[in-house]
């Protein structure tokens, strides 16, 4: 059948629809009307006020008015039918009168309000598309004919997109350049440079100073750090000159910052170190409105009193609480070396003469031989032993005490110290051999770790692969991609295998460090008053 017979009878149906609906419409307006005469019949009785007459025509009106709005939707119902017949008769009678099939018509644009929907192939190829069109346009702006091929704009295309994936990896690259011979697990680690960085703002000499010390490993030691670091402030606070328009404090507190970043560079801060920082900080602010050599006086003995009672005296605590713990034949192990043992061991051993120690020793540093060098210039008569710690198991059935320091106590009970005081601690737990670490307060810190993995210091690989600071066979870790060197500084010692910490407050329990650390916030809150 052919589109033209098509047409009347969709027409004529149609015209039936509409017959319907107005004979409904008649329908509901008689029906409404014989309801509202019956309404109106039973509900005035004789003799009815004039308001049921007043209540009877409203009702009226709402009917009539629902009747209105039902003619308005019909009619405008009835010009979106004739639109859409008028447009489906004009469409037929072009495909008519050009007499193309179904099969040679062409796909045309889709019906307003509607887009067409892409799929990701086809905006991909509208992308390419898009960027060769503006390739060739800048190449016909330069008046290049030789290179507007396909060929050579898809090159280009390609190479564009190859340098913009490649910017993300040249870090990464560089990062496995400057490690590609430390252990994976332990490449996010800083690790150690021995030199200075480079850096263009202005550095103070002491700073720089104390900044090659530590990337060298000259000063090393959590209180060794802190003095150097102390003695280095005090000079740029004495050098320190304001410039026009500023004020000391806001800008003293931001050169202290910026050395502190220096610091970093040349080697991780340690938690000592931060302590003096996050101790100096709030000193230097309280300082504004006042003259700058009071301001400059105040922060100098701030830093002499910071050395005075966190480090100075606290030694002197804590040798005194230690020495209660040593007995006169005592069989005391220490294992590297550390200021605050030296000291209590020196006190130990002018009180006990029968007294005796063993120090075990690790390599590359080889601190143990600078401890025992110590003791027996200042006690040529103490009853010293040197062993190295792969024989740590022969020796402590004999011993009744150990004794070592710390680089950091954390929050959560853990004693970070030297590498290969977990061992012994270990080794001390088989034996049920009482292990006492001794640490000032100033030296906890408030972050939580379990292993010495997270956060930790990697030395120089070379002092591993040199043998009595001679090169060894494998000393030339260049040459060797394969060869991978693990020089890691601290380990990680497990609540449960330290019997006691030994403080300036008293000798209290690593689960107790948390209250320590909370004490201590508030007495510098407490302490931290305006000068006056």
């Amino acid at each position: 059948m052919s589109q033209d017979s098509a047409t009347p009878s969709s027409s004529s149906k149609k015209q039936d629809k509409k017959n319907r609906r107005a004979a409904k419409v008649q329908q509901k307006e008689a029906s409404g009307e014989s309801e509202q005469t019956n309404e109106a019949a039973v509900s005035t009785p004789p003799g009815a006020s004039a308001s049921s007459d007043v209540t009877s025509s409203s009702k009226l009106d709402k009917k009539a008015r629902r009747a209105a709005k039902l003619k308005e939707k019909e009619q405008s119902q009835d010009s979106k039918e004739q639109s859409q017949d008028s447009k489906q008769s004009s469409a037929p009678s072009n495909k008519v009168e050009t007499g193309d099939t179904k099969e040679n018509q062409q796909p045309g644009p889709p019906p307003d309000g509607e887009k067409k929907k892409l799929s990701k192939a086809e905006r991909r190829e509208l992308q390419e598309a898009q960027r060769k069109a503006k390739l060739e346009k800048k190449l016909e702006a330069t008046s290049q004919p030789s290179i507007s091929s396909k060929d050579s704009i898809e090159k280009t295309v390609t190479n564009e997109v190859a340098k913009k994936s490649t910017k993300s990896a040249k870090s990464s690259k560089v990062v496995l350049s400057l490690k590609d011979n430390t252990v994976h697990l332990f490449s996010h680690l800083p690790s150690f440079k021995g030199s200075l960085p480079k850096t263009k703002s202005y550095i103070h000499p002491a700073i720089s100073q104390i900044g090659l010390q530590y990337a060298t490993g000259v000063v090393c030691g959590g209180n060794a750090r802190a003095v150097a670091l102390l003695c280095a402030l005090k000079q740029v606070v004495q050098d320190y000159v304001t410039p026009d328009q500023k004020e000391l404090a806001r800008d003293l507190h931001d050169q202290v910052k910026r050395y502190m970043e220096f610091l970093d560079l040349c080697r991780p801060i340690s938690v000592s170190m931060d302590s003096v920082s996050k101790y100096i900080s709030p000193i230097i602010l309280c300082c504004s409105g006042r003259t700058d050599q009071q301001a400059k006086q105040y922060i100098v003995d701030e830093l002499e009193r910071f050395y005075k009672e966190r480090i100075q005296s606290s030694d002197d605590v804590i040798s005194q609480k230690a020495l209660e713990k040593i007995n006169g034949d005592d069989v005391i192990i220490t294992f590297g070396h550390s200021s605050v043992i030296l000291k209590v061991l020196t006190e130990a051993a002018k009180k006990h003469p029968k007294l005796s120690v063993i120090i075990v020793d690790s390599r590359p540093k080889f601190e143990g031989r600078e401890m025992l060098r110590k003791l027996m210039r200042s006690c040529p008569t103490l009853s010293c032993s040197y062993v190295f710690i792969n024989s740590i198991s022969y020796v402590m059935p004999l011993a009744t005490k150990v004794l070592v320091g710390a680089y950091a106590v954390l929050a959560n009970g853990h004693v970070m110290s030297r590498i290969g005081t977990a061992q012994v601690a270990s080794m001390a737990k088989t034996y049920n051999v009482p292990f006492l670490v001794c640490c000032e307060t100033y030296k906890f810190a408030s972050r939580m770790q379990t292993d010495s993995y997270v956060s930790n210091e990697l030395g120089d690989s070379k002092q591993l692969m040199n043998i009595n600071n001679r090169a060894g066979p494998l000393s030339d870790i260049a040459s060797r991609p394969n060869l991978h060197v693990l020089n890691i500084c601290y380990d990680v010692t497990p609540p449960d295998y330290v019997t006691g910490l030994i403080t300036e407050t008293a000798v209290i329990p690593c689960t107790s460090a948390p209250v320590v650390i909370r004490v201590k916030q508030q007495y510098n809150i407490v302490n931290m008053k305006p000068y006056a």
